[in-house]
């Protein structure tokens, strides 16, 4: 069976421990909380990065990350104006 424990120095192990007893958390379930929302982050990113590949392969357009906030800016002022009063 495949050790998966995490082996950290002192140093880092007390940050944890310091940090899980002030969030009312074990250590574990901290780390694995860390490690769920750099999962989740790292899925995002790669959604991401496929609709740019998508919208260059569709249209020539590259499309960067600063247009994307641009972008949800823009549909979002116009999803407020098209709003009822």
């Amino acid at each position: 069976m495949e050790d998966r424990s995490l082996r950290v120095d002192p140093d880092t192990h007390a940050r944890i421990t310091l940090m899980a007893r002030e969030r009312g958390m074990s250590a574990k379930e901290l780390v694995r909380a860390y490690a769920l929302a750099d999962r989740t982050a790292a899925e995002h990113e790669a959604d991401a990065e496929a609709t740019r590949e998508r919208i260059e392969a569709r249209t020539g357009l590259v499309v960067t990350p600063d247009m994307e906030g641009t972008a949800r800016d823009l549909v979002a002022s116009m999803r407020a104006e098209a709003a009822p009063a």
